[in-house]
């Protein structure tokens, strides 16, 4: 999938010595939920878009490409002010919660560098971090037609 990043990123990204670094924004949602949870890898809030982000720390870790096999990502949140436990509690896991990934760079911070959105599952909560798995299982195992041809819908084909 072709990334298509401002000139600004594109100098950042091939420079040694890097002027301004991408800020990292997640938005953990579900359609329980009536605002998604919106945080930034960063040590102070930003707003993007007229959106604001809490400052949280959270580690990702990129998908490893094993053949035959599908991507996965792995996300760890700080579990500092007990939002997401609850959240994840009151949902059993947290069923059908997708993480949205944006870049964006602090000097404009209304321009999207970068905008994927993952599903979340195999979720983990301790006193100290919520982990999970990222992936597009749900997006991968759904039926793309509303009706499938098999013994039992048509049995006269086969």
């Amino acid at each position: 999938m072709p990334r298509n990043f401002t000139n600004t990123l594109k100098a950042n990204l091939i420079r040694t010595s890097v002027g301004e670094s991408p800020i990292v924004l997640i938005e953990i949602s579900n359609p329980l939920l009536s605002n998604p949870i919106r945080l930034v890898r960063d040590n102070k809030d930003v707003v993007s878009n007229g959106i604001t982000y809490t400052a949280c720390m959270f580690d990702v870790a990129l998908p490893s490409e094993q053949e035959k096999e599908m991507p996965k990502a792995t996300l760890a949140v700080d579990n500092v002010s007990r939002t997401l436990t609850r959240f994840f509690e009151q949902l059993q896991g947290g069923p059908d919660t997708s993480v949205r990934f944006i870049q964006i760079l602090r000097s404009d911070p209304d321009v999207l560098e970068y905008d994927i959105t993952l599903d979340l599952v195999n979720v983990s909560v301790t006193p100290f971090r919520v982990t999970g798995t990222l992936s597009f299982d749900n997006l991968a195992n759904k039926q793309s037609v509303t009706r499938i041809y098999n013994k039992v819908t048509a049995p006269g084909l086969f």
